[in-house]
């Protein structure tokens, strides 16, 4: 979500300071590491850092430690936080511990049913998460629906989407195509998100 967070007016005009953690567990981070970046920092007001956890599956109680001494050190070096923005319910515990501040979870995909995560336990986990947070935004209506049969937190529908002027253009057989795609013959297939072997119609495609 840095692209929604970076686009914020208060970020653009320099008067809000944004500090994003890209968190990995460990087997994780092991296996990709020569692809994932340590620090960036887009820009002044925006500084991104990768933090390397144990794993919220086998070793969820050190794992929020880590994530919430790197926030008790920010919240020390920078003073109180405007919000605290959350974007996985594995941050349950971790919201819990910071009740004193404005906190939001921003769900951007529909987790229970994610390929191998307990969709019980994910449940569960949205439930805790949402009961320490004081708003919540989802990235579809049947997600805000969902998410607000669970908790007494007001949840809003905040798409993620394109609009359908761009669509539209992209559909045009005259539409020139990018640089980097002007070598390729027959179809292209184009997917925004995350690939995995349970979203799609392999067979199909």
């Amino acid at each position: 979500v840095r692209s929604l967070m970076t686009a914020l007016p208060e970020v653009r005009d320099e008067t809000i300071r944004l500090h994003a953690w890209q968190i990995y567990g460990l087997p994780n981070y092991l296996a990709n590491r020569r692809r994932l970046v340590l620090n960036r920092s887009n820009n002044c007001h925006f500084v991104e850092r990768m933090l390397i956890v144990h794993g919220w599956t086998r070793f969820p109680r050190l794992s929020t430690t880590l994530l919430s001494w790197q926030i008790k050190r920010l919240i020390h070096r920078q003073g109180r936080l405007k919000a605290i923005i959350y974007t996985l319910p594995q941050y349950a515990a971790v919201a819990a511990k910071f009740v004193d501040c404005v906190q939001v979870y921003y769900a951007y995909d529909a987790y229970r049913f994610y390929d191998n995560w307990n969709s019980n336990l994910i449940v569960n986990l949205e439930k805790q998460l949402l009961s320490h947070c004081d708003i919540a935004f989802a990235v579809s209506k049947p997600l805000q629906e969902d998410l607000a049969k669970l908790t007494t937190t007001p949840v809003f529908y905040s798409p993620n989407a394109v609009s359908g002027s761009f669509i539209s253009q992209m559909s045009l057989e005259n539409c020139e195509r990018p640089s980097k795609l002007r070598g390729l013959s027959g179809k292209i297939i184009g997917c925004v998100g995350q690939m995995s072997k349970s979203a799609y119609n392999w067979a199909l495609i």
